[in-house]
Parts: C-alpha cells; structure tokens; sequence
C-alpha cells in the first residue's frame, strides 16, 4: 500500500484551516508543524511529552488537543507540536476518535462505526475508545429494534386503517336503512292516515242513512196510526 494523504479541518481555539495528512498508521498522535499550531491557536499543555516514532526515534514535544473534521465527522484528539516545516501526519488515535481506519486493499479511509466521538479527553484513553465502541454497536442493535417495532407500528396502523374505513362503511349503510325505515313508517302512516278519513266517512254515511231510515219509519208508524 502507498501513502494515504488526505484533506481535513483543524480547529484550534482560534481559527480553522483545511490541512493535507499524510496518514500513518503506526504513529499514535497527530503531529503538526508549529506555524500551523500557533495559526489555529492550539492550547499547549504546561509540560512536554516523550514519545518515540516509527523509526525508533524518541523525541520531546508539546502536546494539545485540537478538533479535526475528516469524511463528514468530527472529533478532538491529541496533536504534537513539532518545530520546523514538517509534513502533518494523523495518527491512530485521530482515526479511532473518528471512527475510521485504512483500508489495506484499496489505500483508502472506511469507517469502523456509524459515529466518531464528540467528547474526547487531552489523551484519549483507548479503554474508553473500546467502551464507546461497545456502546456505538449497542446503539445500532437498539436501531434495529427500534426500526423493527415501527415496521410493525406501520402494520398495525394499517389494519386500524382498514377497520375504520370498514367501519365507516357499515355506518353509512346503516344510516340508508335507517332512512328507507322512516321513509316506510312515514308511508304506512300516510296510508293509515288516508284509510282512517275513508272509515270516518264511512261511518258518517252509515249514520246518515240509519237516521233517514228510522225518519221514514216513523212517518210509516204516524201514517199507519191515522187509518
């Protein structure tokens, strides 16, 4: 695999500038030209640290803590300020508080988990790396429980749906029933209503002519008396 380089966002406490790494796997720290630190204004600790390179080579160098932006994620990490023109080069903690690492085949960054790190120490500690790893995988399963709950929420909010419309249904065709009932009863009343005056008519007739009747009677019965 060849050298890896690639573009990220230093920020300080002062300012940000867009820097190329070349990244290198088998440094533990970022490592930043002066004139760079003092640009973004990087908070120095009050004692230098010791640490050996690649190669073997143990130097001294102040240590800060700065913020890097890399493949739309952001993290603080640990970057030794070393004097001269060097070259920057991210470190293996940078990576892992990003949540990235090289990709051997290919020579380029894939991620190791959905999220870098928001919050990280002024030397990270790699336990708590682990630890938020674990919690990173945690949080995913309890994603995909989550998406499996909607996905049934989702079912369940359809049948409701159905048994709703079905429902709405029904009453609509109750309220025809209930229409054409009245429309019956409101009929038969009208017919009853009809037949009722025909009775009362016939009735009326029926006492007209007993009483007719009974007056021809009685003038019979005078006309009888008289002979």
């Amino acid at each position: 695999m060849g050298h890896v380089h690639i573009e990220a966002v230093v920020t300080g406490n002062t300012a940000s500038r867009p820097v190329r790494f070349l990244v290198d796997t088998g440094a533990t720290y970022t490592m930043l030209p002066e004139t760079l630190g003092q640009d973004v204004g990087i908070a120095l600790l009050d004692r230098p640290l010791t640490f050996t390179l690649a190669n073997g080579t143990e130097i001294t160098a102040q240590v800060g803590t700065i913020s890097l932006e890399l493949a739309g994620r952001c993290a603080a990490t640990t970057a030794a300020v070393l004097p001269g023109d060097i070259e920057p080069l991210l470190g293996v903690e940078a990576l892992e508080a990003l949540g990235l690492r090289v990709d051997p085949q290919t020579g380029t960054l894939e991620p190791t988990r959905s999220r870098a790190l928001l919050l990280v120490g002024a030397l990270v500690d790699t336990d708590l790396i682990a630890r938020f790893d674990r919690l990173d995988a945690r949080l995913e399963r309890i994603d995909g429980r989550l998406k499996g709950i909607d996905d049934r929420l989702e079912q369940s909010d359809g049948r409701l749906r159905l048994m709703v419309d079905t429902l709405e249904a029904q009453a609509k065709l109750l309220l025809a029933l209930d229409a054409r009932v009245e429309a019956g009863f409101a009929a038969l009343n009208g017919r009853v209503s009809r037949l009722s005056e025909m009775l009362t008519r016939g009735f009326t007739w029926r006492d007209e002519q007993m009483q007719e009747i009974l007056g021809r009677l009685e003038q019979l019965e005078e006309k009888v008396g008289h002979e």
